[in-house]
């Protein structure tokens, strides 16, 4: 092969690899909607959107695209959306269970776009027909902070409970969005509570936690399941408040878990004296700190346990701690930020 052929050659190819990546709009459209928007349930969709708001957040679908890029099961903000075709967004949205998701929320200023069109929802051939007249008994479907109020002190991290009376119903999924005053609170982690499940969260917004979860079969039922626990630290002297708002709640058949609703408190956040926990006075002492903690009843409570190594490095320990077990149990027992566990027995 000539020089002139190789080097044609290699020119066609760098031209083919050099074409970016085409949108996609999908067609025909079976309804147009703006944030916010929220859509439950299973079926093959081609929407339309002028505006998707603050970000889009999706679980449990088959696929999930927008203008053509893939963002199945993926929380997605604004910031990160493809650009729009002639000022629209088309997203394609494939479910397969009463449970699969979708939502776009947000603001969009100035938008003049018709309402969203419904979306008939698709038949499941294995639901139950429901008793218009039985509704569910007060408190079924709450989602709340428990206690509604905790104290904690700067420098120190400070744990607040979600619970959720599902009746007699199973939860299989959930959607929150947790608000707090970013002044006050920082750093929050969120885990899964003793009957919970987590499959996603973002905490990049400061102020808002956006967390989700999705279990097949489903936990409880039950009057107070723990589904997480959120740490914070204590970032400021003063009182923040909680938000919790209920976006989606569900049990396994997706249907609805009572009548979801959120309930939220306060976190107080006082000046210790000090920078953080302390640790005790001696050189080799192993205490408790605070030495004093209170909790709630159902709720589960935290106690620290903090060396003074001085100037030495701990490399083992073997502790026994004692309890009343008539007041407390279920004693679960982690490695602390600068601690090792190795075993334990309960």
């Amino acid at each position: 092969m000539s020089s002139k052929k190789i080097v044609l050659l290699m020119a066609l190819i760098l031209l083919i690899a050099s074409f970016p990546a085409v949108s996609q709009q999908c067609s025909p459209v079976d309804s147009t909607f703006t944030a916010d928007f929220t859509y439950d349930g299973a079926g093959t969709f081609c929407w339309e959107s002028t505006c998707l708001g603050d970000y889009i957040n999706c679980w449990n679908l088959v696929r999930l695209t927008i203008n053509g890029q893939d963002f199945t099961n993926q929380y997605v903000a604004s910031g990160n959306y493809p650009s729009p075709i002639n000022g629209s967004y088309y997203i394609v949205y494939e479910g397969d269970y009463p449970w699969s998701h979708f939502e776009a929320r947000g603001t969009c200023s100035g938008v003049t776009d018709p309402p969203a069109t419904p979306i008939p929802a698709t038949p499941d051939p294995t639901a139950q027909p429901t008793d218009p007249q039985v509704t569910s008994p007060p408190g079924v479907g709450d989602v709340s902070m428990s206690p509604n109020s905790v104290t904690g002190n700067v420098g120190e991290t400070v744990d607040i409970n979600i619970l959720v009376n599902s009746g007699n119903q199973r939860v299989a999924a959930y959607g929150l969005d947790i608000t707090y005053n970013q002044n006050i609170l920082g750093n929050p982690q969120v885990d899964e509570g003793a009957d919970g499940f987590v499959s996603a969260t973002n905490t990049g917004t400061p102020g808002l936690i956006v967390t989700s979860g999705f279990d097949a079969s489903g936990v409880g039922p039950g009057g107070n399941l723990e589904l997480l626990v959120i740490t914070f630290t204590g970032n400021n002297v003063g009182t923040s408040q909680i938000g919790v708002t209920v976006n989606d709640l569900v049990d396994e058949t997706g249907v609805d878990v009572g009548n979801p609703n959120g309930k939220g408190g306060t976190v107080t956040i006082e000046d210790s004296g000090t920078p953080g926990p302390t640790a005790p006075p001696g050189v080799g002492d192993v205490a408790m700190l605070p030495n004093s903690v209170t909790g709630t009843l159902g709720a589960t409570v935290d106690i620290n346990i903090l060396v003074n190594s001085g100037s030495q490095k701990l490399a083992a320990y073997g502790l026994a701690i004692t309890y009343n077990q008539n007041i407390l149990g279920n004693p679960q027992v982690d490695e602390g930020a600068d601690g090792f566990v190795s075993a334990t027995n309960t």
